[in-house]
């Protein structure tokens, strides 16, 4: 993964939190929504849960970035006037950087906060849509396939997304802590969209079930329910490479 990151010591280590907060949120998220969340708020409640907590990632991540553009000039200014080693300006400078070093540390902690309320909400999204879609198609297996076909599909492509996005958001300077908290909210809004048009796709479902053409009419209702699902994973797809990204680039 060096070659594919930072080339310094603690890229791999950042990459390494990274995944770990992200898995373990999607853990908590996966348990919280089968055993507390749907029989307690049922489809509709659960969506929405998840949906506010998706909403506090982002703001999170404006948070973060906000409280950094205050302290970045200084900070560059520190690091040009640290560099020598004699007189008292330099000296005043090296003790205000090291009494920032801690601010950073927690931007850093809660860029791992907005890491694991990814994977939480990421994950609890599509258990209550796998238990949706096998209602809707009357509890057989496709209705489990379909949602995690398309996952990994909009996973995948927005992965493959994010490379030119990230070398666009780099060229023109563009704060990647504002592009998470953006993609965020969009992933937000790409919930409450399926949610909004949750009966019409079940009633579409119903009908491509009647249709007595085989495997097409199957086929039929797994690109309806990847045209559905697709938005919300490919959002995610593009947000944690550059959620990785900006916890890298301030190791």
């Amino acid at each position: 993964s060096r070659a594919l990151t930072r080339q310094d010591r603690q890229a791999p280590s950042s990459t390494a939190w990274i995944y770990g907060t992200n898995t373990l949120g999607a853990c908590l998220g996966a348990y919280v929504i089968t055993y507390w969340g749907i029989a307690s708020f049922g489809v509709l409640g659960s969506v929405l849960l998840t949906s506010a907590v998706n909403l506090a990632a982002a703001g999170l991540a404006v948070w973060i970035s906000r409280r950094e553009e205050k302290g970045m000039a200084l900070w560059e200014f520190s690091a040009v006037a640290g560099n020598s080693k004699r007189g008292l300006l330099p000296y005043l400078v090296r003790r205000w950087k090291s009494a920032l070093l801690p601010e950073k540390q927690k931007a850093e902690r809660i860029l791992l906060v907005v890491a694991f309320l990814s994977g939480l909400t990421f994950i609890a999204v599509e258990i209550v849509w796998t238990l949706v879609f096998s209602i809707a198609l009357h509890g057989t297996i496709y209705g489990v396939g379909g949602v995690l076909i398309a996952v990994l599909a909009g996973i995948g492509l927005g992965g493959l997304a994010s490379g030119p996005l990230l070398t666009r958001l780099e060229a023109r300077r563009l704060d990647l802590g504002l592009s998470i908290s953006v993609l965020q909210v969009l992933g937000f809004l790409s919930i409450l969209g399926a949610l909004a048009g949750l009966v019409p796709v079940a009633y579409l479902l119903n009908t491509l079930a009647g249709i007595s053409f085989g495997r097409l009419a199957i086929h039929l209702q797994l690109v309806a329910v990847v045209l559905f699902l697709l938005p919300s994973p490919f959002i995610a797809g593009l947000a944690f490479p550059v959620l990785v990204r900006r916890l890298e680039s301030k190791a």
